[in-house]
């Protein structure tokens, strides 16, 4: 599993499948002339596990995502505000992870769309395919550093991908049983 080049290919294959709508929204954003996405992450079966734990590369993941220039990151969840609170105080803010908001998005409001319904261009939640336990968060935050490179440098996402000449090569092993390869 440690060979680059099945990385390289794996990336290639969940860009072409527009995994989590990564690639649309990073395509749409630039033809908008926006150099940010918006991104919401489910909190409970998202982000952590039923113990209350971060699942595998999730927190590296929504750190990087919540201290990128081109991301503005929420959390979209059903848990109570206290739970919230509590899990940002203890769990998110150790670990630099930082919110724009929760269930809303004040940020891209627009007279268009309903301004009661949170607006994300992509959702890190189970309902869209997410699946922490297939190793989703190492993909996640892999094609996210595509596509911040993708908005800082107007390359397309392809050209990057088939460009780089190394990629983390330490995924988890489950990665590549995942249905989305």
């Amino acid at each position: 599993m440690n060979d680059p080049n099945q990385v390289q290919q794996a990336l290639n294959t969940l860009w072409q499948r527009n995994f989590l709508n990564l690639r649309s929204a990073t395509q749409l954003a630039r033809g908008r002339n926006r150099t940010r996405i918006d991104v919401g992450f489910e909190l409970f079966g998202g982000a952590l596990t039923e113990e209350g734990k971060f699942h595998d590369h999730a927190a590296d993941c929504l750190a990087f995502l919540s201290s990128s220039q081109h991301v503005n990151l929420f959390l979209w969840t059903f848990s109570k505000p206290e739970v919230v609170l509590r899990v940002t105080s203890q769990l998110l803010h150790p670990n630099h992870i930082r919110v724009e908001g929760v269930n809303e998005n004040k940020i891209s409001v627009n007279i268009d769309r309903d301004p009661r319904k949170p607006y994300f261009d992509v959702l890190i939640d189970p309902i869209t395919g997410f699946d922490p336990k297939q190793g989703h968060w190492y993909w996640v935050h892999r094609l996210f550093e595509i596509v911040e490179e993708t908005l800082r440098t107007q390359m397309s996402g392809l050209t990057i991908i088939q460009g780089r000449e190394k990629f983390d090569i330490n995924p988890p092993t489950s990665v590549f049983r995942s249905p989305h390869l």
